[in-house]
């Protein structure tokens, strides 16, 4: 028999305590080191130092107190710690380690063991008690019933007993027991205090004051006297800190002081005295703060027997003792060994492990999994139970691993839309250039409606960023064709496929990756009354992440079952017993539960018809195996029953996630549309499936129905619909190609879109042959590249119609004619606003009756192909929109066509402003005659709209003109055509046209026609401006100043370029005052002629000259006045006066001698000079106070003699003075 090696999870006794020995023994050795704290996380080894330490020195007596606290459970209200509580268990296991008898006055109720001995002497106590007593108030009535019994032995006896001695022997007796019974009383009054209080006449004795009682409260007392009675040199406190409460040990610590004063004080000055000690095994975690070393006197630190770094060594130990170690994976110990560093749970996991490999001795278990599942039982026992039972965190795991399933494939579901974007983007693009495609756009961009300024509208805005994202995709597009990716792409989709089957089928582990782990471990439940469960107790136990390890590694995983308990071979496997239990208990669905024996499933008398109108019944499995066994009567109702199911409850989930199932069976879809015709319909409608099911499912009911049942689930045309909208819908390879034609003629099938690089060749060349497409711009471009052959996708984007003429016998050209409305649309839609069809394509197609006139007038918005003669074109109504459009070729026989027929409107204008600059117009007159010449001049005559240059070429070439012009608001770049070019001729009505309507042109008008102006011009019709004008002209002066003649009014000279003739006239006869100043000012710069004219003027002006003092005559112009002029001397001196500020010393002198004072000249000396005298006259003194006036002298005075006046040139004072 082979025997197994446990390992005990009891603390060591001999354990290597060296430096922890001598620690403890310098605790011993210090009398006041009695609050010890020995510290080390949970499992350290902390009990087997002390244990260790008590085993090697006996002669120390060590009382132990243990407090096992286990964490609460999660919502069962036992968070919270009770501090009495605490303080009543550590009391309680005190109590209960001291004898009874050692603690007689103790108030807990302490039970004691009552012998027999003691038992009988109560006995006796009481009967000799209450028997004297009962003798010695009955002894005269025994007495009186003695006297009356007849003589004999009774009689005797009685008397005897009943005189004085037997009374004084009944009373000494009650006196003894009395006396006992009261110490008895009073004793338990000490020990006890049974009365503490007796109240006599109202007032209040206390009985048996203790004077030596301590002023704590009675509590406290209590606790002080039982630790007084412990026998113990240490009080071991072990598994405190699990209550996380700081108070108690506060409470402790005052208790420890208060014993050890008072024993210190009953035994003072004796060498017996020892201190009762404390110790507290505890975690270093206990405080948070430094104050732990002020609390205890002592801390021993215990290093970790056991942590994550040395746990593989000792579990492998115990491994290789048990001659196991060789059947586990090394890798899967050590890493699952980081996460244990507890001695006892490694120890349990060691011994529990020895208890399930023997009951589950199974030669197909995994070693592994089954010490995984042990570690899981140890370190979440709770959970462990509930997964038994089908519940728990772990079971609720597996559960939801559908989830992360349908999530992962989910990602590659999205991987694989984007390459099919990109598969149909590199399809249908038809550019192979970048730089192609951005002229395209350019185009585009540039047709956008713009605002003020050349900003896009908003509307436009929105129009350009769509624009821009289809290009960017454009471009990835060409990029992506170019490299020849398109097979690289087709591979991945391929293999992402696979990925997605074998996505499917993975196990839970499989599927955790280090992106989705956090929310697959994160999950919720929520039980039958809809409370939420969020696991807490699971997600915060410091060992989730080594149960996170385990599952992530598989070493939990699908087959937990097994490792769990015991497997009887049977006739139903416990798994399927399972599947059975859950149909009858109602306890919901699991698709996706493994059967593993179908038919003992299915033969079970457990199973009722009615069973598979439930929900617990829709199985995959289950479902195959009826779809096999359909044939039997008893399946086929089962199979029946189901699908009714499936039809009444809408159980889409469950055929989607069937068809994705390994166990899928196509005989479902046949026998699934059979119940349920409507199934497509419902599914189509609310997007039931998803879209690579709803593909399948059409596709297997196409190939597998016959017509009949195919039309019976084309319900409102939605299985039609449905095929019409897939544009991969032909890349199949059916097993009757024709049957599937036939079916789609059947359905009426019009393919929206054909992705014909992967189609089956024979399915696209019938859809092709029967038009079972929509005649979009896709499928047409699609069809010609396919069909014509057309490479040049320009051609077919925008001469789409001239390719199409080229085989008008082709199904396409058929298809076409008879569609020619929809096929004109859908060109016109993707043309991107650019059709170069032919002339004579473009001209056959406007001429198509059979087009609607809305299309026509949008194809010809679109045309770009010019038309020679616009009289080819039948209806007259295109032409206004051809020649906006600009698609008539430039011709001079277009232009008159097209007036002819609809005028000079804005369209006619705007195209001959395109026209080319050199067009010849003269010709007009000879191919149209002169009638419809002459009304063309004078349309153009009288347009502002036209563009200058043009209107100038018209008029020129025509070479009309007009006597009279009255057309009203000519523009004026036009009339200055007219008048330049001479269309308008020079008379009085032109003008006075031009004057009161084109007042800026009148120069122009003169300037083009002087001579006849010249003429023209008489006092009648003189304007003085004109006349201005004229002056500035390099014409005659006679001419300028015989138009003088015709006026009086002032001319101004000043910064004219006039001749000298012309301003000594203007100057005679036409003087400007305004030029007064100017000329006064520059005398001396104009000609001689000119001076004389200047002066003749001033000197008619001397006063107006006095009067004004802004004016300033030059010295030049002054000395002509002062030499020349008639006028007064006193005029003379005050225009000398005006010019004082302006002159200098010589200036001053050479005008006094023009003024006939030359004398004066001696004034201007640097000194005074008295000496000096001047003739005293009215003129000398009004000359020197202008001199004074302008600080040129300081003042003048008579001389002393009376003879004249002296001058005093400087303020200095003088001697002489």
């Amino acid at each position: 028999m082979e025997r197994y090696f446990f390992e005990k999870l009891t603390p060591t006794k001999n354990a290597n305590i060296s430096i922890y020995d001598e620690a403890i023994e310098f605790v011993f050795k210090n009398s006041d080191v009695t609050n010890v704290a020995i510290s080390g996380p949970y499992g350290a080894g902390k009990s087997s130092v002390v244990e260790s330490y008590e085993n090697k020195h006996k002669e120390k007596k060590f009382l132990y107190i243990s407090l096992a606290h286990f964490k609460p459970i999660a919502g069962d209200g036992s968070d919270g710690v009770d501090e009495t509580m605490l303080e009543g268990k550590i009391l309680n296991q005190l109590i209960h380690q001291i004898p009874v008898d050692k603690i007689p006055q103790t108030n807990f109720r302490v039970k004691k063991d009552i012998g027999q001995k003691d038992v009988r002497n109560v006995t006796l106590f009481f009967c000799v008690l209450l028997g004297s007593a009962a003798f010695i108030s009955a002894s005269e009535k025994i007495k009186s019933l003695a006297d009356e019994l007849s003589d004999g032995i009774w009689k005797s006896a009685l008397l005897r007993v009943t005189n004085n001695d037997g009374i004084i022997l009944a009373g000494l007796a009650f006196c003894i027991c009395l006396a006992v019974g009261i110490h008895y009383v009073v004793k338990m009054q000490i020990n006890k205090r049974l009365l503490h209080k007796v109240t006599v006449q109202g007032n209040e004795i206390e009985i048996f004051e203790n004077k030596d009682d301590s002023y704590f409260d009675k509590y406290l007392n209590e606790v002080l006297y039982l630790f007084e009675q412990v026998d113990a040199d240490v009080i071991i406190f072990e598994d405190m800190d699990r209550f996380n409460s700081n108070l108690i040990f506060e409470r402790l610590r005052e208790v420890n002081h208060l014993v050890n004063l008072q024993k210190a004080n009953k035994l003072k000055g004796e060498k017996s005295y020892k201190p009762l000690r404390f110790f507290y095994l505890l975690k270093d975690d206990i405080f948070v703060t430094k104050e732990r070393t002020k609390f205890f006197d002592f801390i021993i630190p215990i290093v970790p027997v056991l942590d994550g770094s040395n746990s593989y060594d000792q579990f492998i130990r115990h491994l290789k003792r048990g001659n196991i170690y060789e059947k586990f994976d090394k890798t899967f110990l050590q890493r699952l060994l980081l996460y244990i560093d507890d001695m006892r749970v490694l120890k349990n996991v060691y011994n529990e492990f020895l208890v399930y490999m023997n009951r589950l001795n199974n030669t197909d278990l995994s070693w592994d999994k089954m010490l995984a599942m042990i570690v899981y039982k140890n370190v979440f026992p709770r959970d462990f139970c509930d997964l038994q039972l089908g519940r728990g965190y772990v079971h609720e795991l597996f559960m939801q691993k559908e989830k992360a399933s349908e999530e992962a494939i989910a990602q590659l579901r999205q991987e694989i839309q984007r390459l099919q974007e990109k598969i149909k983007y590199i399809n249908k693009e038809n550019l192979n250039d970048i730089q192609e495609l951005n002229d395209v756009y350019e185009l585009k961009y540039n047709k956008l409606p713009t605002g003020y300024y050349g900003r896009l509208t908003e509307e436009s805005q929105l129009e350009k960023n769509k624009l821009d994202k289809e290009k960017g995709k454009r471009i990835e597009a060409i990029d992506n064709k170019n490299k020849g990716l398109l097979l690289e792409f087709e591979t991945k989709i391929q293999n992402l496929e696979n990925e997605i089957s074998a996505t499917k089928s993975k196990l839970l582990n499989e599927l955790i990756t280090r992106e989705n782990a956090d929310s697959i471990f994160m999950i919720k439940s929520i039980n039958p009354i809809g409370k939420e469960n969020e696991y807490k107790e699971i997600k915060g136990n410091d060992y989730f992440e080594l149960l996170k390890f385990l599952i992530s590694n598989g070493y939990i995983d699908e087959t937990y079952n097994d490792y769990m308990t015991y497997f009887y071979e049977d006739s139903l496997s416990a798994h399927d017993k399972v599947f059975l239990r859950k149909i009858t208990d109602k306890k919901g669905r699991n698709y996706e539960y493994p059967l593993k024996d179908v038919m003992k499933v299915l033969s079970s008398p457990v199973l009722r018809v009615v069973d598979f109108y439930e929900e617990e019944t829709l199985n995959y499995d289950l479902l195959k195996g009826l779809l096999a066994n359909q044939k039997n009567p008893k399946y086929r109702n089962y199979l029946s029953a189901l699908l009714k199911q499936i039809k009444d409850s809408k159980c889409i989930e469950f055929v989607s996630k069937y068809y994705e199932s390994l166990q899928f069976d196509r005989t479902f879809i046949v026998e699934l549309n059979k119940q349920w015709p409507e199934f497509f319909y419902y599914v189509y409608t609310n997007k039931g499936l998803p879209s690579e099911q709803m593909r399948r499912f059409s596709l297997d009911s196409v190939c597998l129905l016959d017509e009949q049942e195919v039309q019976d689930i084309n319900v409102e045309g939605c299985l039609a619909n449905y095929i019409s909208e897939q544009s991969d819908y032909l890349n199949v390879s059916p097993e009757n190609t024709k049957k599937m034609i036939s079916q789609f003629c059947v359905l009426e099938v019009k393919f929206k879109t054909i992705e014909a690089d992967t189609a089956n060749t024979e399915l696209f060349a019938g859809v092709y042959e029967n038009n079972l497409y929509e005649l979009s711009f896709e499928n047409i471009r699609l069809m010609m590249k396919s069909m014509y052959k057309e490479v040049d996708s320009y051609s077919i984007e925008h001469r789409n119609y001239t390719v199409i003429q080229k085989a008008m016998d082709s199904p396409l050209a058929q298809y076409i004619d008879t569609n020619i409305n929809k096929y004109a649309k859908e060109i016109l839609k993707n043309c991107s606003g650019v059709i170069e069809d032919s002339e004579d394509a473009a001209i056959a197609f406007m001429n198509n009756e059979s087009v609607e006139m809305d299309i026509r007038e949008e194809y010809i918005k679109a045309l770009t192909t010019a038309i020679s003669d616009i009289s080819a074109i039948q209806d007259k109504k295109f032409w206004t929109e051809m020649l906006t459009k600009e698609i008539i070729k430039e011709t001079v026989s277009n232009i008159i066509n097209y007036y002819k027929e609809h005028s000079l409107n804005s369209g006619l204008m705007k195209f001959i402003n395109g026209c080319a600059a050199d067009m010849d117009y003269s010709q007009i007159e000879v191919d149209f005659g002169a009638e419809i010449t002459r009304q063309f001049f004078d349309s153009i005559a009288i347009c502002n709209e036209m563009e200058t240059s043009k209107y100038r070429k018209i008029l020129c070439d025509i070479g009309y003109h007009y006597e009279t012009y009255n057309a009203e608001n000519i523009a004026d770049d036009k009339m200055e055509v007219l008048i330049r070019n001479h269309v308008m001729e020079m008379n009085d009505d032109g003008l006075e046209y031009i004057r009161n309507n084109y007042k800026s042109h009148v120069k122009l008008y003169i300037n083009q026609n002087v001579e006849p102006y010249l003429n023209l011009i008489s006092a009648d019709n003189f304007r003085y401006d004109e006349a201005l004008y004229i002056l500035g002209m390099d014409i005659e002066d006679n001419k300028k100043i015989a138009l003088l003649e015709l006026t009086a009014k002032p001319v101004s000279v000043v910064g004219k370029k006039y001749s000298t003739a012309l301003i000594e006239y203007i100057l005679d006869n036409n003087f400007d005052e305004h030029d007064e100043r100017e000329l006064y000012l520059h005398f001396s710069e104009y000609e001689k002629v000119v001076q004389s004219a200047i002066y003749r003027v001033a000197e008619s002006r001397i006063d107006d000259i006095i009067a004004d003092s802004a004016l300033v005559l030059d010295d030049t112009l002054l000395s002509e006045l002062l030499n020349r002029s008639r006028c007064s001397l006193d005029d003379k001196i005050q225009l000398w006066a005006k010019a004082i500020p302006h002159l200098t010393e010589e200036t001053c002198k050479k005008h006094f001698d023009e003024l006939g004072f030359p004398e004066l000249k001696g004034i201007f000396t640097k000194r005074n000079n008295y000496s000096k005298t001047y003739e005293d006259t009215s003129d000398v003194r009004e000359i020197l106070n202008h001199l004074k006036k302008n600080t040129w002298i300081y003042d003048y005075r008579e001389s002393n003699n009376g003879e004249g006046i002296v001058v005093i040139k400087n303020p200095v004072r003088d001697k002489k003075q």
